[in-house]
Order: structure tokens, then sequence, then C-alpha cells
């Protein structure tokens, strides 16, 4: 129970951002600072918080020493208590490296390297993200493999630690409900060939392969499956990860000749209980649709103004230790937007509780930061379009509160009981993912 609030509410928080308006990212970067702009105008106009909410946006340059030039500045020269960012997982652990240590909350929007559920695994700490952890898709793609009846399942990844979790994470739930990882074969990427690493998938003739590769290594792999399928073992079904989610790859299969009919995969979806609000608000404001993580974005100022109310106080402390009070059930659900700010304001000052769900996703807390998803099921038809096939609920995808994260041994002694007084306090259920990176 939040305690009664003085009125006004609160100040309303100075927020830095740093996102990419320049370098790799620049197509993404925009859009994430407008949906930015667009909360902190909506919230403003309520006038239910004393003065409007300040952004302070950086420019990342989609480069990791920039980011921590920017976040030192946000920091040490204007005093903020969050920065929203970055966008690129390499750039946010960058800005982390300034972020932690000096107690400033930081919410990325989009940035889904695993690494992130492990930085500070003894506390609810300073990084938090909007974006699931990209090892949540192996539970996705897991759920599939079981759904369609295959017992044995080959795993096929870019042998790289980011991708590996995904790996991890589909053997993890494959073999506890019964399944059998055949094999697994990490392989280095912009090989002129992959025959080698298939004929050690077919020597342990699975029923299906799980695919996490990019498009320009995924297409030499299947023209050297396409040459070889009619051999022993190499009939298997496929199982693409999202990175081959692309129609350009699509249509690079089909001129390569690559029979890709009927083959599933997997994706986050990148749109909650309240998208549709969002993307009619954004729409209005900018003339032009939304992007990938723009609705990320969105959510992570509406939750910063939100725990400030509820810590009644602008510090970052007041604001990190708030989060999960008003993003997690139990508590009256609000989503964002101005008149619903200002219903949650007035539940938060009469002592109440709130729980928002957002324009990206339900929006719900572990304790270390992360969020889940809904993934979509997604296939190709004969005529090489990707449509959706079916649905797995976030509430499937993120039962109650689950981490995921590289703890064994002594650390597993001190982070357990991190759990269980979570546990406790709120009554969530935890489910623990350890994983290898």
């Amino acid at each position: 129970m939040v305690a009664k609030l003085d009125s006004p509410a609160a100040t309303s928080p100075r927020v830095g951002s740093i996102l990419p308006i320049t370098g790799g990212l620049s197509w993404l970067g925009p859009e994430m600072r407008d949906a930015a702009d667009l909360a902190a105008e909506e919230i403003s106009a309520t006038g239910v918080l004393a003065g409007s909410l300040e952004l302070l946006h950086r420019d990342s340059q989609t480069d990791p020493t920039a980011g921590a030039v920017a976040a030192a500045e946000l920091v040490s020269v204007e005093g903020v208590p969050v920065i929203i960012g970055a966008a690129a997982s390499s750039v946010s652990e960058a800005v982390a490296e300034i972020t932690v240590p000096n107690e400033v909350v930081q919410i990325s929007p989009s940035s889904t390297h695993p690494l992130f559920s492990a930085f500070e695994p003894e506390e609810p700490g300073w990084f938090w993200r909007t974006a699931a952890s990209e090892a949540l898709e192996g539970k996705a793609a897991a759920l599939r493999a079981l759904e369609r009846g295959w017992t044995s399942v080959g795993i096929l990844v870019i042998d790289d630690p980011f991708w590996l979790g995904a790996a991890d994470t589909f053997s993890e739930h494959f073999t506890r409900d019964g399944g059998i990882v055949a094999v697994q074969v990490n392989f280095t990427e912009e090989q002129p060939d992959y025959t080698a690493e298939l004929t050690i998938i077919a020597s342990a003739a699975p029923d299906a392969v799980f695919l996490i590769a990019f498009p320009g290594d995924g297409l030499t792999i299947m023209q050297n499956w396409e040459a070889n399928k009619t051999q022993p073992g190499w009939g298997w079904n496929w199982l693409f990860w999202n990175g081959l989610k692309s129609s350009d790859f699509m249509l690079d299969l089909q001129s390569a000749g690559v029979n890709a009919t009927g083959v599933e995969g997997t994706a986050p979806i990148l749109e909650g209980p309240n998208y549709a609000a969002f993307r009619t608000a954004f729409l209005a404001r900018y003339g032009k649709e939304p992007e990938i993580f723009t609705a990320n974005t969105y959510d992570a100022l509406y939750l910063t103004a939100l725990a400030a109310v509820a810590g009644q106080g602008n510090d970052s402390a007041s604001i990190r230790d708030s989060l999960i009070d008003v993003a997690n059930p139990p508590g009256t659900v609000v989503g964002p937007g101005s008149q619903e700010f200002e219903t949650a304001v007035g539940i938060l000052e009469a002592g109440g509780e709130i729980n928002y769900e957002g324009a990206s996703s339900l929006v719900n807390f572990n304790v270390v930061g992360d969020v889940g998803s809904s993934y979509e099921i997604w296939e190709v038809t004969e005529d090489y379009e990707i449509v959706q096939v079916d649905v797995i609920p976030e509430e499937v995808m993120w039962p109650g509160l689950t981490i995921i994260g590289p703890w064994f041994g002594s650390q597993m002694d001190e982070f357990m009981p991190v759990l269980d007084a979570f546990e406790a306090e709120t009554g969530i259920l935890t489910e623990y993912i350890a994983t290898s990176y």
C-alpha cells in the first residue's frame, strides 16, 4: 500500500535520454526520442504534477564511448535521477558503467542482451529495461517444438555469448518437458560454407533444428541444406529465430531455389494492451507510424513519472524503489495517456495501488528489472510470404516472475534469498533459469 501523498503529487523529474540520433541505429533513435517527447507532453498536459516533465536528450552516436560521455555529463553536470537509454546493448553497457556506481536509474527501451539480467543479483538495482531479454525467445521456440510433437531437436547457433543465451533457454525448457537436444553446433559467422556443421547435425538425425543466425549466414546454411536434404538424416524441420523474420531473406531463399514452405519461426510481439491508443496518438502528433521500440520508450517515461509520484520524490532511489510498485500487480489497472495518468496519480494520492499496463507489453518487472513479452509463431507460405499462425501470450511466457541469469554455486547461495524475500513480500511465484552466457 502506498501512503497517502501530499498534494500536488510531486514535482516533475528531470529525465535524461541517450538515444542513437546518429550512427548505425540512427534509423531508430529519432523515433524513440519522439515517443519520449510524446509521453512527456501528455504527462505535463495533465497539470497534476508541479511543473513540466523536462527531458534532456543526448545522442549516443550508436557508440559506447560517446554514450558513456553523454551519461557522465547527464549524471555529473545535469544531475538527472533517471536516464532513458541506450538502444544498442553495447552502448547501454557503457552507460551502465556510469549510472550503476553513481546510483542513477537507467531504463533501456531496446537493449535485449541477456547479460543485463545479471548486473546486480543482490537486489533490485539501477538498470531496468522495457524490452524482453533475447534469451526468452529460446523458451518460445521450445514451447513450439513441444507443441509440434518434435521429441529430438538440434540447435545451430552463432558462437557468441549473446546468442548462446537463447540456445541455453531453449534447452532448459525443451528438456524439462521431455524433449531431447540431440546436438548443438556453435558456428563462426561469415563462412563460405556450412556443410560440415550441417553434417554433424545430420549424424544425430533430429526431428527439427532451431536456427539462430542472421540472413547472410542463414542463406548459406539453407543452400547447403537444400543441396543435401535428400540424404539420410537431413530431412529435418526448421524452426527459425526472429533474426530471420525478413521478407528480403525470404526472397533470397526463393531466388536461391531453397524450398522454405512450412518453415516456422518465433518473434516477440512488441505491442502491449495499450498499443492501439499509443499508435493513434503517435500518428496524430507526428504523422507517421511508430517504429520498433518506440512504444517501449513511451512506457519508460510513464513508468518514471508514476514511480516519482509513488515514491514521493524525484531522487533516483525513490524512483527505483517504486518502479515495481507501479508496474506490477496488484492494483488498479492503468495505462498511458493523459487521462489514464491523471487517474493513476489520483489513486496514488489516495494511498491506493496501481498496475501499469503499457503500449509495449504488460511491463511486469522481475526483481532484476527484466520484463516479458508475448511471442508469435510465424510460418513461410509456398509464395514465400510470412504469416502469423499462433501467439504465445505474455502470461505463458512470463508466469509470475522469471529470472534468466548465469548464477551458479556460491553466487546462487547469495541470490536465492533475494528471490525468496521477493516472493514472500509479493506472493508472486518465481522461476529461475540458469544459462551459461
